[in-house]
């Protein structure tokens, strides 16, 4: 028998489905992606962007969801707190319309793809204007979700939830001053000798210790795999699907080596998430600082 909670449960991970549908053509742009394919693939991706959208803010949902908030004491913790975290994300989900959504895939699509042109040709003037587009969407964005301090507020909700630009400036105040004696006595120290990381390692061998490297961490390799990118990046797809990327410089091994522990040491994380809770907000990083 169907019940209000198993409605949203089913309708969370149907949602689920379709935003990781778009995390594998967003992984797949930086790894596989030809240079014609560029344009079509932002139109793909923002397609869906607005199809998730929907879903997330779907009248249906939103009536379940509020009766599944005034039965939440017959439900048990972690589902009140799924519950209560939903109505949190829907909240700002009804702030965006489904045109602001899929427009903003499109201009970071198009950001994304004149970075990898201007790291390229090394000439900032080819990601100036597309760079200053996607900031200006994120005023909009700031603007439309509200805020009562900075407008960077509205935005660092989706990645630090409770903090406030005030709060990390006093965060980061504090650590500067702790850590400036300790950077001046090692300003003092004779450096340390890394030139054996700036020999000539090949390619294929770098690639083969650094997926030793993993494996020695913990990396599940059934779990997920390695592949190259511009820029190393972790995405997941399910805590059984989590994916890192790295790169090469064959006279720097230290490019490589870091990238796959830095990397690695997220992906753990999100291996370790809770299979059952697919889909669902305790089934996801509880924030970038954690993560």
């Amino acid at each position: 028998m169907s019940t209000p909670y198993h409605d949203y449960v089913k309708h969370l991970q149907k949602l689920a489905d379709v935003e990781n549908a778009i995390n594998v053509l967003a992984w797949d742009k930086e790894i596989n992606l030809p240079a014609n394919g560029a344009h079509f693939r932002a139109q793909q991706m923002a397609t869906l962007s607005g199809i998730a959208h929907e879903i997330q803010t779907a009248p249906s949902f939103e009536k379940n969801l509020a009766v599944l908030l005034t039965e939440i004491e017959q439900l048990n913790p972690a589902q009140a707190k799924n519950v209560r975290l939903s109505k949190r994300q829907l909240d700002r989900s009804n702030k965006l319309d489904k045109d602001f959504v899929v427009r903003r895939s499109q201009v970071s699509s198009k950001a994304y793809h004149a970075w990898l042109d201007a790291r390229k040709a090394n000439d900032f003037s080819l990601y100036y204007e597309p760079l200053a587009a996607l900031v200006e969407l994120k005023r909009e964005e700031a603007q439309r979700l509200g805020y009562e301090g900075h407008p960077y507020d509205a935005l660092m909700e989706e990645y630090e939830p409770g903090a406030t630009t005030k709060d990390i400036d006093q965060l980061f105040a504090e650590v500067k001053t702790q850590l400036s004696d300790f950077a001046q006595k090692i300003r003092k120290l004779k450096p340390v000798d890394d030139h054996f990381l700036q020999q000539n390692f090949p390619k294929d061998q770098q690639w083969e210790w650094g997926l030793a490297l993993l494996k020695n961490m913990g990396y599940d390799f059934s779990s997920g795999r390695q592949d190259l990118s511009p820029h190393p990046f972790t995405t997941n797809f399910s805590p059984q699907d989590v994916r890192v990327t790295t790169r090469v410089d064959e006279n720097n091994l230290s490019n490589m080596a870091w990238s796959c522990i830095h990397e690695g040491g997220h992906a753990l994380y999100e291996q370790g998430l809770p299979v059952e809770s697919y889909g669902l907000p305790l089934g996801k990083y509880i924030s970038l600082g954690i993560l």
